[in-house]
C-alpha cells in the first residue's frame, strides 16, 4: 500500500507541474499578443502622423502658391516632401474662391486629406479642414 500512495503523489505532482506550465505558457502568449498589438498600433499612429505632416506642409505650399499665382494655380500638382508625396488639387470655386484638396501619403499605407477654401482677391483662407 505504501508503494501505491507514492505513485499517486508522483502523478499529482506531475499533473500540478503540467497545469502550472500551461498557465505560464498561456500568460506568456497573452503578454506577447498584447505587446504585438501595441507595437502595431504605435506604428500605425506614427504613419498617420507622418502623412498628416506631409499634407500639412503641402497645404502651406499651396497657400503660398495661390497667394502668388492666384487662379492660374488651378489644376493638379504633385509634390515630393522628403521620401513622401502629396497631391494638391485646386479647382475653381464660387466667385474668386478656389477649392483645394490635399492628400498627403506616407509609405503608401497612410493617407491624410486636407480640404481648404481660399479667397484669391483679396487673399485669405476661408476654411481649413483636416480629416482622419
Amino acid at each position: 500500500m505504501k508503494y501505491v500512495a507514492r505513485q499517486q503523489s508522483g502523478y499529482v505532482a506531475l499533473i500540478t507541474v503540467a497545469i502550472m506550465m500551461s498557465a505560464v505558457i498561456v500568460t506568456g502568449v497573452a503578454i506577447t499578443l498584447l505587446l504585438a498589438t501595441g507595437l502595431i498600433t504605435t506604428y500605425t499612429y506614427d504613419q498617420g502622423q507622418r502623412a498628416f505632416y506631409v499634407a500639412d506642409s503641402c497645404g502651406y505650399e499651396a497657400l503660398l502658391r495661390i497667394e502668388r499665382e492666384g487662379t492660374s494655380y488651378i489644376g493638379s500638382h504633385t509634390m515630393d516632401v522628403g521620401n513622401d508625396t502629396c497631391t494638391i488639387d485646386v479647382s475653381a470655386g464660387s466667385g474668386t474662391e478656389v477649392d483645394v484638396e490635399i492628400s498627403g501619403s506616407h509609405d503608401e499605407d497612410a493617407y491624410r486629406p486636407i480640404y481648404m477654401v481660399v479667397e484669391t482677391n483679396p487673399f485669405s483662407l476661408v476654411s481649413w479642414q483636416e480629416t482622419q
